[in-house]
């Protein structure tokens, strides 16, 4: 349970093979997208589903998620988290 705007990541696995490999910031956050901000300043838009990311953390944890359990709206978390 934690917030993802704002944590590095990266996608290490995903349906879409283009996407494997991107790193960058969380700049946003839907229901069933990750939006991160590239080193290059692109934008990319990541579907949650089909996809595993890794978050670094502020205590630089690295953890790695699968998607398909965070695909759900941001401001559902804590409640799922019970």
């Amino acid at each position: 349970m934690h917030e993802l705007i704002g944590l590095n990541a990266s996608v290490v696995r995903s349906a879409c093979r283009n996407n494997e490999g991107m790193k960058g910031c969380v700049i946003d956050e839907t229901k069933g997208t990750i939006v991160l901000e590239l080193p290059d300043g692109e934008e990319k838009r990541i579907p949650k589903k089909s996809s595993v990311f890794v978050f670094s953390v502020p205590s630089g944890l690295k953890l790695e998620v699968d998607g398909n359990e965070i695909a759900f709206r941001p401001e559902d978390r804590p409640k799922k988290a019970r």
